[in-house]
């Protein structure tokens, strides 16, 4: 069963809890978008204190896209998130997994498009997870880089008991062929969010992911 994680992008705490009011109980999972506008151009409202607050129904994976990101992810430790995902582009960030891990948390990277596999492979046996970046991170409704399908099913054969999931550019069109490749979480943001129904279309990706 490949699981369909929606990621939150939010600009105001507002925003944050309307689209947790959109999920509801659908999903189990939930992935927060952390930006701080220096790794990335973009920068969203993600408080790990007030969102450790809210006492949220699920578990809770962090994507820091952080040009720091080992104190961001002893912030999110601290919230309670169970899954932390650093980039394998900003500096020092075996260290923040490493410190996820000592927490007994999930510490897992993040790759872009543009970076080779080889770059985690030195210590992907002590990773819990690998994201494959659909698109470069910062904004949400990019296009779609196929090369992620191929990346997840290369992961899948050389690991096979490593969690993978894929994130950007997730929609109705690729759901399948990425589960297919073997990606056990697809997370999606403008194709649910965006979407006049957000039930309707979560129910569409998780149909076209586990036919």
């Amino acid at each position: 069963m490949t699981e369909i994680i929606p990621a939150i992008l939010a600009y105001s705490e507002k925003e944050f809890d309307d689209k947790v009011k959109q999920i509801g109980a659908r999903a189990s999972t939930i992935q927060i978008d952390v930006m701080d506008g220096l790794f990335v151009p973009n920068r969203t409202w993600a408080d790990p204190a007030a969102v450790a607050k809210m006492r949220l129904p699920y578990t809770i994976e962090a994507h820091l896209m952080v040009a720091d990101p080992l104190p961001a992810a002893q912030a999110w430790v601290a919230a309670g998130a169970q899954r932390i995902f650093v980039h394998a582009e900003a500096e020092g960030w075996r260290a923040a997994v490493q410190a996820a891990r000592e927490e007994e948390r999930e510490g897992g990277v993040a790759v872009n498009p543009n970076t080779p596999l080889s770059a985690i492979e030195e210590v992907i046996n002590e990773l819990d997870a690998v994201l494959v970046m659909g698109v470069n991170p910062g904004w949400s409704g990019q296009p779609f880089e196929r090369l992620a399908i191929a990346r997840v099913a290369e992961l899948r054969s050389r690991y096979p008991r490593l969690r993978i999931e894929v994130d950007g550019g997730v929609n109705e069109s690729n759901a399948r062929e990425l589960a297919a490749a073997g990606a056990d979480g697809l997370v999606a943001a403008s194709a649910l969010f965006s979407a006049k129904n957000f039930e309707e279309s979560f129910k569409a990706l998780s149909r076209a992911a586990n036919s």
